[in-house]
C-alpha cells in the first residue's frame, strides 16, 4: 500500500510539473477586449459574463475587481479575478488580471454527465469497435495461447518484486481512496494554486473510473473469457467474467489521466508506458491472456479519453453580449 501511494503521488507530481509548465502563466493572466460590435477573450478556465465593479483609474492608480461567473460552463463554478490593468484602444476596453476559481461536487457531477455523453457517442464507438475486433481475433485464435507459452519460457523470477508493486495499482481498495483525496483538493483549492493540478488529476481519474467501470464489467461478462490456468482464451459470452482484465483497467487510469494532462512528449510517452505495467504484471503471473489485458487497458483509454475531451471541449465559445455602451459577440478562447 505504501509503495502504491508513493508511486501514485509521483505520478501526480509529474502532472503538477507539466501542467504548471503549460498553464501557470495562463492561469495568472486574463484578458478581455470588448469592442463596439465585437469582443474577444483569452481565458483558459471558463467562458463567462463579466461585471466590472469599482473601477477607477486615476494617475496610474487602480482600484477595481472583476467578477466572472460561468454561463454554460460548470454548474457551480465561481471564478474571480483581481483587475491588474486596463486600457482603452480603438473604443475597446482591455482588461488584465489575476484569476482564481474553485470547483465543487456539483461541478464534478455536471462533468460526469458530460463524460457519459462523450463516452456513449460515435467518437467512442469507432475505436471501441476496432479494439474489440482486434482482441476478438487474438482471443479466438491460437494467438493468445502461443503468446502465453512463449512469454512463460522467458519469465524472469527476479522481477517478481516489481511485478507485485505494479500489480497493486490495479487494486481499487488501495487506489480509489488516493484518487478521492486528490479530488478533494480539486474542490478545496483555487485554480491558481500550485497543487491544483494534483486535484485536477484526482478528479479526472475518479471521473474516468465512474464512466469506464460499468462498460468494463459488461465487457468482462459479455466476452466470458477464462484465465490461462482455467482454460483457453476463447470467448464464451456470460460463461465467465475474465474476458477483460480489471487490474489492467484500474492500473492504467491514473497514468493515462496524467498523460492526457501533459503536453510534454517525453513525459506523455513515459506515462503511456507506465499505464501498461499493471497489465503486464497480469500476463507475467499468468492471471490473464494478452487479449484480456489489451481489452482492459483499452477500456481505460476510452474512459480517460472521454474525460479529457470533455475538459478540452469548448475551446472556442461565442456568447452574445449587450450593454448600454456595447453590443456584439464575446468570443472566448481557451488555450
Amino acid at each position: 500500500m505504501l509503495r502504491c501511494s508513493v508511486v501514485l503521488l509521483v505520478v501526480a507530481a509529474a502532472a503538477v510539473l507539466s501542467a504548471a509548465e503549460q498553464s501557470g502563466q495562463q492561469r495568472q493572466c486574463l484578458w478581455h477586449a470588448i469592442a463596439n460590435g465585437s469582443a474577444s477573450s483569452n481565458w483558459i478556465e471558463y467562458a463567462g459574463e463579466a461585471d466590472l465593479t469599482g473601477g477607477d483609474r486615476t494617475g496610474g492608480a487602480l482600484d477595481a475587481s472583476l467578477t466572472l461567473r460561468t454561463s454554460g460552463g460548470a454548474a457551480n463554478s465561481d471564478a474571480r479575478a483581481t483587475l491588474l490593468d486596463w486600457r482603452v484602444e480603438d473604443r475597446s476596453l482591455i482588461l488584465a488580471g489575476d484569476f482564481s476559481a474553485t470547483s465543487g461536487p456539483l461541478d464534478t457531477l455536471h462533468n460526469l454527465l458530460a463524460d457519459h455523453r462523450e463516452f456513449y457517442s460515435c467518437e467512442t464507438a469507432e475505436p471501441l469497435f476496432v479494439m474489440t475486433t482486434v482482441t476478438a481475433l487474438m482471443a479466438n485464435t491460437n494467438f493468445d495461447g502461443s503468446f502465453d507459452r512463449h512469454y512463460d519460457s522467458l519469465r524472469v523470477p527476479s522481477t517478481n518484486g516489481f511485478v507485485k508493486t505494479v500489480k497493486s495499482f490495479g487494486n481499487g481498495a488501495y487506489t480509489l481512496p488516493i484518487y478521492g483525496g486528490a479530488m478533494a483538493l480539486h474542490w478545496l483549492l483555487p485554480a491558481d494554486s500550485h497543487l491544483a493540478p494534483v486535484g485536477d488529476w484526482g478528479e479526472r481519474t475518479m471521473r474516468a473510473f465512474v464512466v469506464g467501470a460499468p462498460p468494463m464489467l459488461l465487457m468482462q461478462l459479455a466476452t466470458g473469457g477464462s484465465r490461462p490456468e482455467e482454460g483457453k482464451s476463447h470467448w464464451h459470452p456470460f460463461a465467465d467474467d475474465n474476458g477483460a482484465s480489471g487490474h489492467a483497467f484500474m492500473g492504467a487510469l491514473p497514468f493515462l489521466t496524467a498523460a492526457h494532462m501533459t503536453g510534454n512528449r517525453i513525459l506523455k510517452s513515459g506515462l503511456y508506458v507506465a499505464s501498461g505495467l499493471t497489465g503486464w504484471s497480469r500476463i507475467n503471473d499468468r492471471d490473464h491472456y494478452l487479449s484480456q489485458v489489451v481489452l482492459g487497458w483499452s477500456m481505460a483509454w476510452l474512459a480517460t479519453r472521454a474525460v479529457a475531451r470533455v475538459d478540452d471541449d469548448g475551446l472556442v465559445q461565442l456568447l452574445p453580449i449587450a450593454t448600454p455602451e456595447y453590443s456584439g459577440v464575446l468570443v472566448s478562447l481557451r488555450f
